[in-house]
């Protein structure tokens, strides 16, 4: 008991040390991105009673690429709150999303601390926890935070639900909690279908039936994703994106996400330095999966399977889709350590396996962080004459004015006006064709515009009137 409490007072300081050094790094402003906007204008509506839909985005289905018509409402639940307290405060969002990530950590350890041991969960957390990518993303207002937390709430649940002898009733109720867990995940980011599979899968795999706790959560799963579907967000959108899949994407993926994954070992100099980190602690990942898959597969290695298929199907990749992976990849890793340990080396010398990985990773994590950037976000949506835009869009545009800008939902949340994206077409006509139909009457250009648009402005601009310029951008108004 009292080794348990001291392990759990070490996951605290841990916690709090990271926490710490989370906050006290924080950029100023956010990047032009565009997801971000999307997630904090659904929280603005559900803050001020607006429509969930009616965010001013204007979907281009030519170029789905830019984002989905909406996203799902779990994300803008979760942000709602602190809209409500403070308003568009971008650090206290950030703040936020710091709690629930500290948050996270602690179900990794709670999730791995039976299969690898509190001290190696424990050292799972500080991987994880001081990873330059995982840090890099703290100023980032996007969903794949609660989404990791929600994904390892649901995995850990199911784990513990069929490691444990229930009744009948316990079932039923530990169903009900994991397909609530699972519509989070979900309901935080669409690949969290792929729990519900992989849920079915590792049941038949390990009992070649379905039980009643799979049964209630998948109904309780369903019923909640309908529910989201008629009131705030479905996933058809996403066809459009999936329309671009070809046999090509799942080759081009594999090579992508094995350099992606190479992001995490970044020393922020010496590229074959990480790449060689990556080799080695991919080797170790690979043993530790064939040790754990030789006592027994788990909900984790299921899941691990299902999400791993969907990203590589997926036609665009980010390092950002590998996060929910990466704890396993971790544990793994470890496992592997530990096993080399207990099997070659002798007290004290067994540490040395476990000593040397830490220095190694240590080493690499303060490389980077020397070379970071712990500025403000240059270019971002913070900056003066990014300002100077939205007052101008704000005070001299008509409230119904439709505008056309390379970062559509973010005009429309700072901005309150619609705003649409461009796309590539076959001819200018088709382009200006396309404006019509909207009904656009201001076209903003920017650093940020493909160079075909740009020379399309160049070509018809002549007949525009400029309304506004700055270093950045240059509004016209279509004539």
């Amino acid at each position: 008991m009292h080794i348990l409490r001291a392990q759990y007072r070490a996951l605290l300081v841990l916690l709090v040390v990271n926490g710490g050094f989370y906050a006290a790094t924080f950029r100023e402003g956010h990047d032009w991105g565009g997801d971000f906007s999307l997630y904090i204008h659904h929280a603005k509506n559900l803050v001020e009673g607006i429509p969930y839909k009616d965010i001013g985005y204007i979907y281009n289905p030519k170029n789905a690429t830019v984002g989905p018509e909406t996203f799902p409402p779990v994300f803008p639940l979760v942000l709602a709150p602190v809209y409500a307290l403070f308003g568009l405060n971008l650090t206290a969002m950030k703040v936020e999303l710091l709690f629930v990530f500290l948050i996270a950590l602690w179900v990794l350890f709670k999730a791995f601390e039976a299969e690898l041991s509190p001290a190696y969960a424990l050292l799972l957390v500080a991987i994880i926890g001081f990873n330059p990518c995982f840090w890099e993303f703290k100023d980032h207002i996007l969903s794949d935070i609660p989404f990791l937390l929600f994904v390892y709430l649901s995995l850990l649940t199911i784990h513990r639900a069929f490691h444990a002898e229930h009744s009948r009733r316990d079932n039923l109720l530990a169903g009900l909690l994991a397909g609530v867990l699972m519509y989070l995940a979900y309901g935080a980011r669409s690949p969290g279908l792929v729990l519900i599979p992989s849920l079915w899968a590792y049941e038949l795999l390990r009992r070649r039936r379905i039980s009643r706790l799979t049964l209630s959560a998948t109904i309780v799963f369903v019923c909640l994703m309908v529910v989201q579907g008629v009131l705030a967000h479905n996933d058809s959108s996403y066809g459009d994106q999936f329309a671009s899949m070809t046999v090509e994407t799942i080759f081009e993926n594999v090579c992508k996400y094995a350099q992606r994954m190479a992001i995490f070992w970044d020393n922020g100099s010496f590229r074959l330095g990480r790449h060689a980190l990556l080799l080695v602690t991919a080797l170790l990942a690979f043993t530790g999966f064939v040790i754990r898959i030789r006592v027994k597969v788990t909900i984790f290695e299921v899941f691990g399977l299902f999400y791993t298929l969907l990203i590589l199907l997926f036609p665009f990749s980010q390092l950002r889709y590998l996060f929910p992976l990466f704890p396993l990849y971790v544990a793994y890793m470890l496992r592997a350590i530990a096993a080399c340990s207990r099997g070659i080396f002798r007290m004290p010398q067994k540490f040395i396996p476990i000593g040397a990985a830490m220095l190694m990773i240590a080493m690499t994590y303060f490389a980077q962080y020397s070379h970071a950037e712990y500025g403000a976000f240059t270019p971002g949506v913070t900056t003066s004459t990014a300002q100077e835009l939205f007052v101008f869009i704000t005070q001299q545009t008509p409230s119904d004015a439709v505008c056309i800008f390379r970062k559509p939902r973010v005009l429309a949340l700072f901005t309150d006006r619609q705003s649409g994206m461009y796309h590539r077409p076959g001819s200018d006509q088709e382009l200006l064709d396309y404006f019509t139909s909207l009904g656009v009457n201001y076209i903003i250009t920017s650093p940020l515009d493909e160079l075909f648009f740009t020379e399309f402005v160049q070509r018809h601009n002549v007949s525009w009137n400029v309304r506004f310029t700055n270093s950045d951008f240059t509004v016209y108004q279509i004539k």
